[in-house]
């Protein structure tokens, strides 16, 4: 039997190195045809189950995300706070890590003696940061745990953004059960794999931290410390690309978590995806510049955040789709049932855009009542010549005030 090497890149492209034997030849172009015609990822868009359906979209990502933001505004506040719910856990932790520093720190001695006639205290190095190293270490112990629950509400709310994404006529509650019932066991393992590996890198980090402190700046441990960092930011990409992935596509879950490392290593990619991954997380990010961005922070959290990171990150990650993997992917054959439910949400999607295009404010159209339309056969604007007089003035006025 020929010895055949085949090499897939992402680009889908495939060659076949052969033997020299002529008997062979035919044989081997047929399989290089074979290999060929093979999807490339081992995918299934879900376009078209149950009745959503992907559409192609003539816009670029900065008009359509803003198009879905201003188009489905309270939606998405209802879509944050429910989310809310689900990050509840995350907030409590979050709550007790500050309430054990800020304890710690008020009852620790960071002076060699508290003032004149004190009894001195001898200076303990490290004390600043084995507070914070033990807070962190309680945290992310728990993290893992808490993140679960956060598993199931994005379970929901990114099948439920992507489906508003696509300009689909939406119910929130309902959608949102939907996306938990169809993704939530492959969400959880991501959602698990991930708190584990940012609870070691951030254990890891505050234990550095610590021994810096005790034994002084050596440059190994701050090189480890910068490459757990970036270690750490690039598991996170692949974790949100993975997030992404699993409600719009079905399949293997190792080949879902294998195409999520192909989006994200792609070098022309890796900054896009990173940029975009920063756009998409900056009402988080501003919680660690200060208290004034704290206070914003919070507001926008509130109100908007957890809907504006899945809202950005959902439409950037739909245009790399349309870009690599919608058309190369094995397409959902819908059903007839699935093609009727998407007719029946298009038609009454369109019945509201109509009731909407009647109403001003929430009144109906009968303000407008005796507004007569303006046309060049019904009304003359008068003219005046280089010379004119008092009454062409008039005149002008009177043109003005019947148009």
């Amino acid at each position: 039997m020929a010895k055949k090497n085949s090499n897939k890149n992402y680009s889908g492209k495939s060659y076949t190195v052969t033997n020299t034997k002529a008997k062979q030849k035919k044989t081997d172009t047929v399989k290089t045809e074979k290999v060929k015609e093979r999807k490339p990822i081992a995918l299934t868009d879900t376009s078209g189950v149950d009745g959503y359906f992907r559409p192609e979209v003539a816009v670029g990502r900065w008009k359509l995300g803003y198009e879905v933001f201003m188009g489905n505004f309270m939606k998405m506040i209802g879509i944050n706070f429910i989310m809310l719910l689900f990050m509840l856990p995350i907030f409590i932790l979050l709550f007790m890590r500050m309430s054990t520093i800020y304890a710690n720190s008020a009852m620790s001695p960071f002076s060699a003696n508290l003032g004149i006639g004190f009894m001195p205290y001898p200076a303990v190095l490290g004390l600043e940061e084995s507070i914070v190293y033990y807070a962190n270490y309680n945290f992310f112990l728990w993290l893992p745990l808490a993140a679960l629950v956060l598993g199931v509400g994005l379970s929901g709310g990114m099948y439920l953004m992507r489906n508003i994404c696509w300009g689909e006529s939406v119910t929130v509650g309902k959608t949102f059960f939907q996306g938990i019932k169809k993704n939530v066991l492959p969400m959880l393992a991501t959602v698990a794999i991930y708190t584990v590996l940012l609870a070691v890198c951030a254990i890891a980090i505050s234990h550095i931290n610590l021994t810096i402190a005790i034994t002084g700046k050596v440059w190994y441990w701050i090189l480890l410390k910068v490459v757990i960092y970036i270690v750490l930011a690039y598991i996170t990409l692949i974790f949100m690309s993975m997030v992404s992935l699993t409600v719009t596509y079905t399949g293997n879950y190792f080949s879902l978590l294998k195409n999520a490392f192909i989006i994200t290593s792609i070098p022309v990619l890796l900054p896009v995806n990173a940029f975009f991954a920063a756009l998409a997380l900056i009402p988080f990010i501003l919680l660690f510049f200060g208290m004034q961005a704290l206070m914003l922070s919070s507001i926008i959290i509130m109100f908007l955040g957890a809907a504006f990171t899945m809202m950005v990150w959902t439409v950037y990650n739909q245009w790399i789709y349309d870009r690599m993997l919608n058309g190369r992917v094995k397409a959902h054959e819908a059903t007839a049932e699935e093609v009727a439910k998407h007719e029946t949400r298009t038609k009454a999607k369109e019945e509201d855009q109509a009731k909407e295009g009647y109403q001003v404010v929430g009144k109906t159209a009968s303000i407008m009542d005796g507004v007569k339309p303006i046309t060049d056969y019904d009304t003359t604007i008068y003219d005046m010549e280089d010379m004119y007089t008092r009454g062409d003035i008039e005149k002008v006025d009177k043109s003005k005030t019947e148009l």
